[in-house]
């Protein structure tokens, strides 16, 4: 019988590459295995299983290429390799490491 192997993760604001925030609002795995996670206010994070390390994604009002907004709903990757985010109110569109904002849908 093999047994599952968990690890519990919390932020710490004094580590750079920690998690950003202990408020998680989804999950993704991608297909190199890495843990896409989604917080409220801390924005993107992204753990490297083979390192451990966290790389954290974070809206900045003086970089357009950012992400929109650090509350990050959903995270779906599609079967074309690239991630979809959904932060509070718009759709985003993440492929190498830069986020695009999707126009809002007319007529709904």
């Amino acid at each position: 019988e093999q047994k599952a192997n968990f690890s519990t993760v919390t932020s710490n604001p004094l580590t750079r590459n920690s998690l950003p925030s202990n408020f998680i609002y989804s999950f993704c795995e991608d297909r190199n295995k890495n843990l896409l996670i989604g917080t409220d206010g801390g924005g993107l994070s992204i753990r490297d299983r083979k390192t451990n390390i966290f790389h954290n994604y974070k809206h900045n009002n003086s970089k357009p290429g950012s992400l929109s907004n650090n509350a990050v709903t959903s995270i779906r990757q599609d079967y074309k390799g690239d991630i979809w985010i959904a932060t509070l109110p718009v759709a985003v569109l993440w492929n190498v490491r830069r986020f695009y904002i999707m126009p809002e849908p007319k007529n709904l």
